[in-house]
């Protein structure tokens, strides 16, 4: 069973929070800042050990807002806790 740590969850919500304050510019193409869609690129390589990464992939592809990011990694990092040994 992969191990999941505090040093997973520190390094990419502090990653994203990062992005967010240094990055706070106009939304780019598609209306979306550009710093969130790295974020929705980057996040997964965090956890890409973890079970449940390819489901967090493809829920950062919808999503919309820097709250919604926040949501499904928190979501995530829920569900990583509670996944049983391999």
């Amino acid at each position: 069973h992969p191990v999941f740590t505090d040093n997973d969850r520190f390094g990419i919500l502090r990653h994203a929070d990062l992005a967010r304050a240094l990055t706070p510019g106009r939304p780019g193409r598609g209306g979306y800042a550009p710093a969130l869609l790295k974020m929705r690129t980057v996040a997964p390589r965090y956890v890409r050990h973890l079970p449940g990464a390819k489901r967090l992939r493809l829920a950062l592809t919808r999503c919309e807002s820097w709250e919604e990011l926040d949501d499904i990694l928190r979501r995530f990092f829920i569900d990583a806790e509670k996944a049983p040994p391999l």
